[in-house]
């Protein structure tokens, strides 16, 4: 189609409104035959678009190396500059097309021609890391040395863009100039130590490159390497005499930037060379060692404290590590700073605000303490009374380890205390009495027939009910169903102890139980409010905490059992197993008046039926 426009004297140098013509489109595209025949017709070889690009150029950009040399070979201008004075070797170079740089260079390009920002073919490579178009521009005689935008030479691009090769190979110019700093002051060595490349350091510093070098913002060489994170670069400055205590910026170290960086294997090295680790930095005045407590960088904390850091040492809030730790709930990092006794003083020491900050003491490990404590306690063939004390200074957190051993006995307790439904004779009895009484009342009030009926029903529904909560129980596991037996359990158990207070002896009973360990699989604990006891009014503070003691009990065993007990509280010391009256069983007195009183209202019930019944007749 080309061809038929041309020979119908179609214009081969036409322009869009941006200047472009077939030649350029051709050569951007790569179309090599169509390029040929538009030059042969007298397309204009040296055109430029509104952005000064010749046809050279774009095929330099695109890499199209057929056509690069076809325009080479039709004398075109090798060294043109678009409008930003680049040239089609500087964008050959930045591209990486090694072919066309070779064709450009061997045309007679220029390889020191720079771009309106001083920077030359060889930076726009050394910024990407094209090692072999560089050895090519090198050899070409190429200026090693200059210096382009933001004072970058092609040795600092390459380090600052962590090309280890490159930078090798341009190493290997004898003219280059190792001590040029960008516009932040930066030089080789410090880019390279920043981006880990271990051999361009030793190379560097091999040339004698300064290691002590700082930056505008008065950072050292040494700076860039911690924070890297590589080991051997920081071997390699500081066995060149870098300063270890160089302070920086914001009066940071060395060793402050391996905490604030995590760098665990820096740190260790750096502490073989006898840091100062007590001078502050950053906005808070942190030393090392409180910075690594904030970061919670355990192994960092644990170094440090080996070495000898101070724990005295407080931020500009007045905190020390500890005072960190423990707002931090930094468990880990407290033991370690409390593995040396001498440093508990340092818990209450308090900060420029007055504050302790022990709000947490859960990383004090006082669970462990708690856990062992509550288990000794929780034995079940542990014989009472027993006494425990707890001796430590004010506010070291007794209250915490005793709520600690609260909730440890409350857990145990509530593990043998598995919801269950039994179906024992005082249950069965309740039951049945229930039912039996409710059924003769409403017998008595409305019909007999429906006392019955009633009855039966207050018998079978309890019986049915209390059979399903015991089926969820083993195979659903519901938390409702959970719930209602123990609300059954504990009217049950109440209910025994108040028929055991009224009928049996106390003393015989214990002694019935001394040696029955069997009988303890079920625990339970009272707690009464232990904050209380001090040693300002010993006495009476001690009688308002049997008094609150007494109170749990009433709420646990319930009220009228329990005032019964005080009420019939003796020293009878008999051996008899039951209250006795008259040298009878007080029980066998209750139970003859119940079957009294039951056999008395079925009587009495026969006796209105058979009334009704009789009355009905002679209706």
């Amino acid at each position: 189609s080309v061809k038929i426009l041309v020979e119908a004297h179609a214009d081969v140098n036409a322009e869009d409104v941006d200047h472009w013509t077939a030649l350029l489109n051709a050569c951007q595209n790569g179309n090599l035959d169509i390029v040929c025949f538009l030059i042969e017709h007298g397309a204009h070889i040296e055109h430029c678009d509104c952005g000064q690009f010749t046809p050279l150029m774009w095929a330099s950009y695109q890499g199209h190396t057929r056509v690069v040399e076809y325009l080479l070979s039709c004398g075109t201008n090798v060294d043109a500059q678009d409008e930003h004075g680049i040239s089609s070797l500087s964008w050959a170079s930045g591209r990486n097309h090694i072919n066309i740089v070779a064709l450009l260079l061997a045309a007679g390009a220029s390889p020191n021609l720079c771009d309106k920002n001083n920077t030359s073919p060889l930076i726009w490579a050394s910024r990407r890391g094209y090692t072999r178009v560089i050895d090519l521009l090198l050899k070409h005689n190429a200026n090693v040395n200059n210096i382009g935008m933001k004072n970058m030479t092609a040795l600092l691009a390459s380090t600052k863009g962590g090309h280890a090769e490159t930078a090798l190979c341009l190493l290997q110019n004898s003219t280059i100039d190792i001590k040029i700093q960008d516009k932040d002051g930066q030089t080789p060595l410090s880019h390279a130590c920043g981006q880990g490349l271990t051999d361009v350091v030793a190379e560097l510093v091999e040339r004698h490159a300064y290691v002590n070098t700082v930056d505008k913002n008065l950072d050292p060489v040494l700076f860039s390497a911690v924070k890297s994170g590589r080991e051997d670069s920081v071997a390699i400055l500081l066995e060149k005499h870098a300063h270890i205590n160089v302070v920086g910026a914001e009066n940071k170290t060395a060793i402050w930037w391996a905490v604030e960086c995590g760098r665990l294997d820096v740190v260790k090295y750096l502490l073989q060379y006898s840091p100062d680790v007590e001078i502050p930095g950053g906005h808070d005045d942190d030393t090392p060692l409180l910075l690594a407590t904030k970061r919670k960088r355990v192994g960092i904390v644990y170094e440090l404290i080996k070495y000898g850091a101070k724990l005295s040492s407080v931020d500009r809030f007045g905190d020390n590590s500890l005072h960190i730790a423990l707002r931090n709930c930094s468990r880990d990092i407290a033991d370690i700073l409390l593995s040396n006794p001498r440093h508990s003083k340092y818990l209450y020491r308090p900060n420029k605000r007055g504050t302790l900050n022990l709000n947490d003491d859960s990383i004090l490990g006082y669970d462990l303490y708690s856990s062992a404590l509550a288990e000794i306690l929780s034995e079940p063939s542990l014989r009472t009374p027993i006494t425990v004390g707890l001796y430590a200074k004010w506010g070291s957190g007794k209250s915490a380890l005793l709520a600690h051993l609260k909730d440890e006995m409350y857990s145990f307790a509530q593990l043998t205390d598995f919801p269950s439904i039994k179906f024992s004779p005082l249950l069965l009895s309740v039951i049945f009495i229930t039912g039996s009484i409710i059924g003769l009342v409403i017998g008595f009030l409305i019909h007999y027939t429906v006392g019955i009926s009633i009855g039966c029903l207050l018998i079978i529904f309890p019986l049915v009910f209390l059979y399903w909560i015991k089926y969820l129980l083993r195979n659903k596991d519901y938390g409702r169903t959970a719930s209602v037996a123990r609300f059954i359990n504990k009217r049950l158990e109440i209910l025994r102890f108040l028929l055991q207070v009224l009928f049996i002896n106390p003393y015989a009973h214990h002694r019935l139980k001394t040696d029955d360990t069997t009988d303890c699989k079920k625990i339970k604990f009272i707690f009464t409010e232990y904050g209380k006891v001090s040693t300002v009014e010993g006495e009476k503070v001690s009688a308002t905490m049997i008094a609150e003691l007494a109170t749990s009990i009433e709420e646990t065993f319930g009220l009228v059992a329990t005032r019964l007990c005080r009420a019939l509280h003796s020293k009878n010391l008999s051996h008899d197993r039951f209250r006795n009256l008259c040298c009878v069983p007080a029980f066998i007195f209750v139970t003859i008046q119940i079957l009294v009183a039951f056999v008395l209202s079925i009587l009495i019930f026969i006796k209105g039926w058979i009334s009704s019944n009789k009355l009905t007749k002679q209706c």
